[in-house]
């Protein structure tokens, strides 16, 4: 199309040079030297005086009204070109009153006064519409101690040590409704938790449509979610389209986590484009409000229908983004974020395929957090074929004949990579470490001991402690697995640690729930199994057990620890619980969210 385009231009231009070399009004020499003069000034002045302006209002205009004064100054900026020849009056004619008539200086005046008229009035307007409700005190467990308080100023201490706190409303964004269906929804509370409805936090998904976008919701104290926005990534997700098994439609896109990502200092979202293989950079203000700043290709191409592009760890002392890819040879990929939040693709690349396998598929990249080790999990040793239901086969036939299964880490130990990191972000070499079960997918480090890690297995059926030394050696203890008599494997992927480090809350996506695990020391127990309610899907989803499931993957835990929410992909629902104190979850809201698509929680 682009070829099409220039082409038609370049006749154009070819025309338009070849009637004026024949007019005799036309003198070559004197309108070559206009020409050039404007293309001088225009790229020599005005392009500089439109980039600084950009640049100026970035730095100095508040985020919730950038966009009513760009657009104010995008229309005096239009308005005064057309109408500066008019205020100087050129072609006036002295004795011809009919020429030129009006006073075209004042007429200007009152069109730009009236423009940023317009504009302040809008601003206003919105920050009226999202102005909260009044305070109210709350009850809430300080992440850091777990300690329980009760005074509305001992309240407001520890939420402002938690999250951050709304400050000045916002305009409302653009969203993408049209294409999911979700228009400017709000939670489904059930009808014992109505008492408060403050905002306490955000909450932010990733829709994976074909034009991705990112969904902002307001958190409440009663764990409720009313939708904020909805903002573009400026990239493409994959529409539902499963890479793996070529699937069109299902639930866990990418079989990956963390394709969201919040910067420890929140001023920055990341989210990863996995159509297009790009990431998406964010901008938050102090409200949580979402800028797109930049969108830049991972470097690696897509083959095929989608990339790969599923999950981001961040180093803030070096400001580099580790991107995963779920297939290789290049599965990870850095670049660097500049003080505006701005990528730029690095040539470094990194593989976790080794000399007998050359085709493994990744699933989670995590940094540790003293930043010293990147670790990267994985579920295949081979990329598998599918079922009729397009469902993955997990055993191919050995050298030897006899079957042998694909999982990673089953039976080869060399399940779980681990790369040293350098100063500058770069990274060493890997170690392939016995990753303690089938298919290490997700690692989840604890709060408060920088070298302990809990893994959770799509093969193994469970989770185990880890730990890694200042040397890089790992060890993994033993395998605390659910109950599997519903079938295996159960695709237990997805993790969340509490807090205090007291509990993991672990996603059971071939069962349609989630089981809790108590942490005691260096113990790993089984709390509720399940822990929830099974949530049905639609029917049409079958995991790798052969059970019909709803195809619930990434989750996400409230800072305070009081609230979990769950993507359920097949049921077309982001549901929230409330944490009881024994590891059961009680639902409390649920929002309505495209079908099959959605990847990625991350919030605050």
């Amino acid at each position: 199309m682009r070829i099409v385009v220039a082409s038609l231009g370049l006749c154009a231009i070819g025309y338009a040079v070849a009637g004026a070399a024949r007019a005799p009004a036309i003198v070559p020499g004197k309108h070559v030297v206009f020409l050039l003069a404007v293309l001088a000034l225009h790229d020599a002045v005005w392009m500089p005086l439109v980039l600084a302006a950009g640049v100026a209002i970035r730095a100095t205009v508040p985020a919730r009204v950038r966009a009513h004064v760009q657009a104010a100054l995008i229309v005096t900026a239009s308005v005064a070109a057309v109408a500066w020849p008019l205020v100087l009056g050129r072609g006036r004619i002295a004795d011809n009153p009919s020429a030129l008539p009006r006073d075209y200086p004042t007429g200007l005046a009152i069109t730009i006064a009236a423009t940023w008229l317009a504009a302040a009035i809008l601003a206003v307007v919105s920050a009226i519409r999202r102005v909260p409700p009044p305070r109210a005190a709350a009850r809430f467990a300080v992440p850091a101690t777990g300690t329980t308080i009760h005074s509305s100023l001992e309240a407001d201490a520890a939420r402002r040590a938690t999250v951050p706190e709304p400050g000045a409303p916002v305009a409302p964004r653009q969203r993408d409704a049209e294409e999911t269906g979700m228009h400017n929804q709000q939670s489904v509370p059930m009808p014992d938790r109505q008492a408060d409805r403050r905002p306490t936090g955000h909450l932010y998904i990733q829709t994976n449509e074909a034009r991705n976008a990112v969904v902002h919701y307001r958190r409440s104290p009663d764990g409720g979610l009313i939708e904020i926005e909805r903002v573009p990534t400026g990239g493409s997700g994959s529409a539902g389209f499963k890479p793996i098994s070529g699937q069109p439609s299902a639930p866990n896109d990418f079989e990956g986590a963390a394709s969201v990502i919040l910067t420890p200092d929140r001023r920055f979202l990341f989210a990863t484009n996995g159509g297009d293989n790009s990431v998406s950079s964010f901008e938050m203000d102090g409200n949580g409000c979402l800028s797109l700043v930049d969108v830049k290709p991972t470097g690696n191409p897509v083959d095929g229908q989608s990339g790969t592009a599923k999950s981001l760890a961040y180093a803030p002392s070096s400001g580099t983004l580790f991107v995963l890819h779920g297939f290789g040879p290049d599965h990870v990929r850095l670049m660097s974020v500049d003080p505006g939040g701005r990528l730029t693709v690095r040539l470094e690349r990194y593989s976790v395929n080794t000399l007998d396998k050359h085709d493994r598929v990744a699933t989670m990249v995590a940094l540790s957090p003293d930043e010293r080790h990147l670790f990267v999990g994985t579920t295949f040793d081979q990329r598998p074929t599918a079922n009729p239901d397009g469902s993955a086969i997990l055993w191919v036939k050995g050298p030897d004949g006899k079957l042998k299964s694909i999982a990673s880490n089953e039976p080869d130990p060399d399940g779980l990579i681990t790369f040293p990191v350098n100063a500058d972000g770069t990274l060493g070499a890997c170690s392939f470490h016995d990753g303690g079960g089938g298919s290490p997918f997700y690692i989840a480090f604890l709060h408060g001991r920088q070298d302990t890690f809990i893994l959770g297995y799509a093969v193994g059926d469970g989770i185990a402690m880890g730990t890694i030394d200042g040397d890089g050696e790992v060890s993994v203890g033993p395998l605390v697995t659910i109950d599997t008599s519903a079938g295996k494997p159960s695709e237990l992927c997805w993790l969340s640690v509490a807090p205090d480090d007291s509990m993991v809350f672990a996603t059971d996506f071939g069962y349609s729930t989630i089981s809790s695990y108590r942490i005691d020391g260096t113990e790993v127990s089984l709390a509720q199994d399940p822990a929830c309610p099974k949530v049905p899907g639609d029917g049409t989803f079958r995991a790798l057990n052969g059970t019909v499931s709803s195809g619930p993957s990434d989750n996400w835990l409230s800072p305070d620890g009081a609230y979990l929410y769950q993507i359920y992909g097949n049921a077309s629902k982001l549901v929230g619980y409330a944490v009881q104190d024994d590891g059961s979850l009680d639902e409390v809201t649920s929002v309505g969210i495209p079908y099959n698509s959605p990847q990625g929680l991350a919030g605050v």
